[in-house]
């Protein structure tokens, strides 16, 4: 009987109150603190202006044009900030009133002082490895700048404009090019490509068949391209060639044919005497020189909303061997765009003794730039 009393009285009583838990006076975790950091803001916390308000955060900018040019506007330039990174027509660009005329006569010095301020002219494209940058600055123009560009590019770009050539529906037109007299980078202003998808973008999710009609048509635009010749190699303007080019040789300006063969030779004497286990015969031009990129990756190539195709980054194209476009194509695609390299090597007829050897030369360049040592 005294068993089953001790074991009653030790049953708890479903009725009875709950007992308080204490409170704990020991430190919190730091999972408590991180909440509790998070969840109350600092006292000298200021929240971020709302987007209606951001004049009040970054005010708007007004550029005074020279006392010749006040009859433009007003004499100034607004540059509201850049508030969001929809880029439609009613996004407030700090040149989106001005016609062409009126933008030909703003100082250099003005209009690089509107295209080079991110706050006013959004980016919308940034190469990590040259550093160019492309703002766009009204719905129908785009500004290039940053210390890769040069004015061959735009040379090589405004002769494509020309009725013997017909490549304005593929190369953007270019309408001026200025250089910033602070930063000393030059920067060409062209035409924006409305609705424009990079090759980059787009490749992956096509499949093998609509990339073998793209490869197609990348092939019929290299050959039209290549219809078009000089007698003379190199950039379309008055610069220096900088396309296979050896930093160790400096390379003459405004070669001719008989310069041209000579600094290649030059090239093909040192491969050969640094990759001893292939030798490469001497360079001998096959026909005329043609007009090239010279750099023809996957970001050369854009689609329009039409379904328009168009070629980018003309930095270092000019005049050269059609050998020397298709070389420096095979070499600069990746393995994916592995269609896209045979037809253009299938369709172009070319000599492939004389591309192996230029494709040898642009991995001998690329590998004495970085430093790594030849194999």
């Amino acid at each position: 009987m005294s068993d089953q009393k001790d074991k009653s009285e030790s049953l708890p009583d479903p009725n009875a109150p709950k007992p308080s838990i204490p409170l704990r006076l020991s430190r919190p975790g730091p999972i408590a603190r991180l909440l509790r950091t998070n969840s109350v803001p600092p006292p000298n916390h200021r929240p971020l202006p709302k987007l209606n308000y951001i004049e009040d955060w970054i005010p708007g900018l007004e550029i005074q044009l020279p006392p010749r040019l006040r009859y433009l506007r007003g004499g100034s330039i607004y540059c509201p900030p850049v508030k969001t990174r929809g880029l439609d027509d009613e996004f407030p660009f700090p040149l989106k009133d001005y016609t062409s005329r009126e933008l030909g006569s703003i100082p250099d010095d003005v209009l690089a002082q509107v295209i080079t301020d991110w706050r006013r002219s959004p980016v919308i494209s940034f190469r990590p490895d040259t550093r160019n940058v492309v703002s766009r600055i009204s719905p129908d123009l785009v500004a290039k700048w940053g210390p890769d560009v040069c004015p061959g590019e735009a040379d090589a770009m405004w002769i494509s404009d020309g009725k013997p050539m017909g490549m304005g529906d593929h190369i953007p037109a270019v309408r001026r090019i200025i250089k910033d007299p602070v930063t000393k980078y030059f920067i060409i202003i062209m035409d924006y490509i409305w609705g424009s998808y990079n090759l980059v973008d787009i490749w992956h999710r096509r499949s093998k068949e609509q990339q073998g009609r793209i490869a197609a048509r990348v092939t019929r635009l290299v050959q039209f391209m290549q219809d078009y010749t000089s007698r003379y190699p190199g950039p379309a303007g008055f610069s220096r060639c900088r396309t296979l080019v050896h930093k160790k040789y400096p390379v003459p300006l405004g070669m001719t044919p008989e310069k041209y063969d000579e600094y290649m030779n030059l090239l093909v004497n040192e491969l050969n005497a640094r990759r001893p286990r292939k030798f490469y015969d001497n360079f001998v031009k096959t026909g005329k020189f043609v007009y090239s990129n010279m750099k023809l990756d996957p970001s050369s190539f854009v689609l329009d909303k039409k379904g328009g195709l168009w070629v980018l980054g003309w930095s270092k194209g000019g005049f050269f061997p059609k050998e020397g476009e298709l070389a420096l194509a095979e070499r600069c695609m990746p393995e994916s765009y592995s269609i896209l390299v045979k037809t253009l090597l299938k369709r172009i007829p070319h000599n492939k003794s004389l591309r192996d050897t230029l494709r040898a030369i642009a991995t001998l360049i690329d590998e004495d730039l970085i430093g790594k040592p030849p194999k």
